[in-house]
């Protein structure tokens, strides 16, 4: 053989070599996709490859976000459609334990989402949640997303047959998830311990699959996988420099066995796209949803550097993917295990009204966890099965709130459903600092759940401040009781009417009396001080609200209008006054006034328009008038005004925000007031708001002995600055601004939310 002959055949030999997949065609080809969190959307990349290419996968293992990316795949999603998923999500929304407030019953928004940490009580004990995250939101999702294949319980009768990894965090071991309910599948895949609640299935406790089995591919040669892609994207050791968190030493605790195992695992694949480097090299981790367009980049970019072994493993194959079939749009019947759900059953021709079904449930807050099954075939129709785990009994809520105008507080609220009646709801609740209040409220539904029986009471001691060009001339304590008992209707999900009997009773004294003042007095001096103002405004109060706000404070979508109309049933009024000569008091002056029926009204709307993906324009107007005669104006003289000033609504009616004033800067008989808003929103949940509100108020003079009417307007105008964040104990605003009627700027600033 000459040396050219031989050349040629070494050459030959090398080219077998190192192309063995342009010659030889796997028999069956797996795709394993390791957990990460939020790095496991790298995953996406290495599928877009694999759908361009037209490489046919024969099976798919996934643990953790690498079985959700896999198991969607596995039904028919195709990269592209994933990529676009993952980029739209509201990923806040999806890893927090509240349903957006739009979708909560009028009846139960009162309360929602005020109080960060919820504790059940069972008996006398407090018991921890399983997990800070319930999941609601992403259980509702996957249920969504997995429609199509409710059908399925065999996970191999999947256009890919697939199998995910759960953790039995009872017996410390995998389970090999294969059959069953596809979305629950995946819940429990993904249930990192102690951020998700365990997922039970089939009589297992499940936590992430990750925690023993992060990369399972030799779940993937069991399947009769003979040729292995494999994705990885999470798995490692820190090194002693970087144990430097509790966080980093519970995780490095807990992360040599699974580290270990998932080396080899690495080794079996025959293609191996390793996102970990690069995906660590930009500081990237398993919590950062908040940067899924970085992530999705790196998987783009990693997939680039397997394509050319992808490319000859299709030129292999000479086959596409195959793909699921669409859905047939069949009529779907509703049973419920609930007899608490009182929802109508109707035909569900989609995953779409599917998942409205779920978002109602949920909307009457009286469920702790809402899913389905499509259990069976009946005539050829799907039925839609609602499974249902209540709410606990009894619930501990607590928050913490500050702003600088009324100081620090904490906030406790026990609610008890059920216990007193059924379909009832009681709650106690506690605002604990140097301005106190206190609130009790019951409502129980009648048989015809749309309407309710109300009774309430609420009590408040607050510091008052009286202004005089911009500062604090006079400061009072104010006393306010508000009690009423009532019947309403909702009309839709998010509005309602309502009629009430109501009692308030108001009580201002000074913060410190005229006499007991240590100011000296010019001998022959007489100065006269008020002890106290109390009136009671009995009477009957009409109502109306709507509001599909998606968050009480910092909006992004939504709409709020509400009528409050009082026919006041005669108002008693007690002004008492001392009078001081040479820091003495010498006299008590007490006079009483019982002013006739008057009506007294205000009026509401405020709603969001979308100005592009980031901008928002808010407009919000008020209108407020106390309906009385000349008479009864000279006698209520400032009692039950409205008090209009400050940031934030509070519980009380009477007081009227207005950016730019204190709160209760101003005190006026009627008003209309406009705010322009135009919220800039930001990542991380951010909003920078500029402002501009006017208002005109009408006030009363008397003059001479014999009291006229004479009215008249005065019109402010203010601009501010307002900056707030959504954070896991509640909203933090700054709010600067600047009114006409003031020649100071105000800045207010709050954490979480007021009582």
């Amino acid at each position: 053989m000459t040396r050219h002959s031989i050349f040629i055949l070494l050459l030959a030999m090398l080219f077998v070599q190192v192309l063995p997949a342009q010659v030889q065609t796997p028999a069956k080809v797996g795709l394993c996709l390791s957990g990460g969190g939020a790095k496991g959307l790298a995953h996406i990349g290495l599928l877009k490859a694999i759908d361009s290419l037209g490489i046919k996968i024969d099976y798919i293992t996934g643990t953790s976000m690498g079985g959700v990316v896999g198991g969607l795949y596995a039904i028919g999603y195709s990269g592209r459609t994933l990529d676009s998923l993952a980029r739209t999500l509201d990923w806040d929304e999806l890893l927090s334990n509240k349903v957006p407030m739009d979708l909560v019953n009028i009846d139960e928004k009162d309360l929602y989402g005020k109080f960060p940490l919820e504790l059940p009580i069972h008996g006398k004990k407090l018991e921890l949640p399983s997990g800070i995250v319930e999941g609601h939101a992403m259980m509702a999702l996957l249920q969504q997303l997995t429609f199509r294949a409710a059908n399925t319980r065999d996970f191999d009768q999947f256009p890919i047959p697939f199998r995910c990894i759960g953790g039995d965090i009872v017996h410390g071991k995998p389970i090999v998830l294969r059959s069953g309910n596809l979305a629950y599948a995946l819940r429990a895949t993904m249930s990192i311990p102690t951020i998700f609640a365990p997922v039970e299935l089939e009589g297992n406790l499940l936590v992430d699959g990750g925690l023993f089995k992060n990369f399972p591919v030799d779940i993937l040669c069991d399947m009769g996988a003979d040729y292995v892609i494999g994705g990885f994207t999470g798995g490692k050791l820190y090194k002693k420099e970087e144990l430097n968190s509790m966080m980093r030493i519970i995780y490095q605790s807990a992360s040599f066995g699974r580290v270990a195992e998932s080396v080899w695992q690495k080794q079996t694949c025959d293609i191996l796209a390793d996102f970990n480097e690069a995906l660590d090299a930009e500081g990237l981790d398993a919590g950062d949803f908040k940067k899924t367009k970085e992530i999705l980049a790196i998987g783009d970019r990693v997939t680039q550097k397997i394509m050319p072994q992808l490319r000859a493993l299709a030129a292999a194959q000479h086959a596409a993917q195959s793909k699921m079939p669409a859905t047939p749009d069949l009529p779907i019947r509703i049973k419920s295990d609930s007899a608490k759900a009182k929802l109508d059953a109707r035909l569900l021709p989609s995953a779409d009204e599917a998942r409205t079904i779920v978002d109602q449930y949920y909307g009457t807050r009286r469920f702790k966890n809402v899913n389905y099954d499509l259990v069976q075939i009946e005539n050829g129709v799907p039925v839609l099965k609602i499974n249902t785990q209540p709410q606990p009994r009894a619930l501990l809520n607590v928050g913490v709130h500050y702003d600088n105008i009324l100081s620090a507080s904490i906030l406790a609220n026990v609610t008890l459903r059920d216990i007193l009646g059924a379909n009832s709801r009681a709650t106690f609740g506690l605002d604990i600092g140097d301005n106190y209040k206190v609130r009790a409220d019951y409502r129980i539904h009648f048989k015809n759940p749309q309407w309710w029986f109300n009774t309430y009471t609420y009590f408040e001691k607050v510091k008052a401040p009286v202004y005089l060009d911009g500062l604090v001339y006079d400061e009072f304590i104010r006393r306010f009781f508000r009690s009423g008992m009532g019947v309403h209707r909702s009309l839709t999900r998010s509005s309602q009417i309502g009629a009430e009997f109501v009692v308030e009773n108001t009580r201002y004294r000074p913060n410190l009396l005229v006499s007991d003042r240590s100011t000296s007095l010019v001998e022959g001096d007489t100065l006269m001080g008020l002890t106290q103002l109390r009136f009671s405004t009995p009477g009957l109060e009409f109502q109306y609200l709507s509001n599909t706000l998606d968050h009480p404070i910092l909006p992004t979508r939504g709409m709020r209008m509400s009528v409050t109309a009082r026919m006041t049933l005669g108002t008693p009024i007690l002004f008492g006054t001392e009078v001081v000569y040479n820091n003495k008091k010498i006299d008590q002056i007490d006079r009483n006034e019982k002013v006739s029926p008057y009506g007294k009204v205000l009026i509401r709307w405020e709603e969001l328009f979308k100005m592009g993906k980031y901008a928002r324009f808010y407009p919000k107007v008020a209108v407020g008038a106390r309906l009385t005669n000349t008479m009864q104006e000279t006698q209520l003289d400032v009692v039950d005004r409205f008090l209009v000033g400050g940031v934030d609504q509070r519980n009380d009616w009477t007081y009227v925000p207005f950016v730019g004033n204190r709160e209760a800067y101003t005190l006026q008989s009627a008003f209309a007031s406009m705010q322009l808003s135009f919220p800039i929103l930001l990542p991380n949940n951010f909003q920078i708001i500029p402002q501009y509100s006017i208002l005109s108020g009408t006030g009363l003079n008397i003059q001479g002995t014999t009291p006229l009417l004479d009215v008249f307007n005065e019109i402010h105008q203010s601009f501010g600055l307002t900056a707030g964040v959504q954070t896991l104990i509640g909203p933090i605003v700054i709010n600067i601004a600047k009114a006409n009627n003031d020649n100071r700027w105000q800045v207010y600033g709050s954490i979480g939310f007021r009582f």
